[in-house]
């Protein structure tokens, strides 16, 4: 067999295949891979900005619970604020305490501070006492009934002591109870 030589056309195709292959090359390379660049740069760009938006969502997720705690708190704190208010708040606590003995059927005669020895305050003390004198006059079973209610009160009384008298009226009693109440140390 009889090598055959190249023909025109045959040359022809090979170089027009060669010079496609190295046209799609420098294609390749000089158009297509910045593209490809610029495509995995955006979305890296747009998995970041995923990121920060889902960061954000819980932020806002997170403050939307913090709102809620603090409506839920909120209401605690006031009722913190009367049963231990800030200052002796005495004419708050003087219309309560008639209140309470209006309610029991009960005169107050007299209400005073009460002349018991103060104790020396600690720094730490995160609240102040004060100590009342109250004389009410009413029958037996009032003066229980004002006593838990003092005790179940929302602003913070202790009952330290009570003396009674009994007049030589009927069943009425003069009942001196010594009252602690609280107020926050600033």
């Amino acid at each position: 067999m009889a090598k055959e030589e190249p023909t025109q056309q045959h040359i022809s195709s090979v170089s027009f295949l060669f010079l496609s292959l190295t046209i799609a090359l420098v294609v390749g390379i000089f158009i297509i891979k910045p593209q490809w660049e610029r495509i995995a740069q955006q979305n890296n760009q747009i998995k970041e900005k995923q990121e920060e938006v889902e960061n954000k969502e819980q932020k806002i997720e997170d403050l939307k619970e913090l709102k809620e705690n603090y409506q839920k708190i909120k209401n605690k704190i006031a009722t913190i604020a009367t049963a231990l208010p800030t200052s002796k708040e005495h004419a708050e606590l003087l219309i309560q305490l008639d209140t309470i003995a209006s309610q029991n059927d009960l005169s107050l005669l007299q209400i005073k501070p009460s002349e018991s020895k103060k104790t020396a305050k600690k720094q730490t003390d995160i609240y102040n006492t004060e100590s009342l004198e109250l004389k009410i006059i009413g029958d037996f079973q009032a003066i229980k009934n004002f006593i838990s209610d003092t005790e179940k009160n929302l602003r913070i009384l202790d009952i330290a002591s009570i003396a009674l008298e009994k007049p030589t009226q009927g069943n009425i009693i003069i009942a001196t109870l010594s009252i602690n109440t609280y107020y926050q140390n600033k």
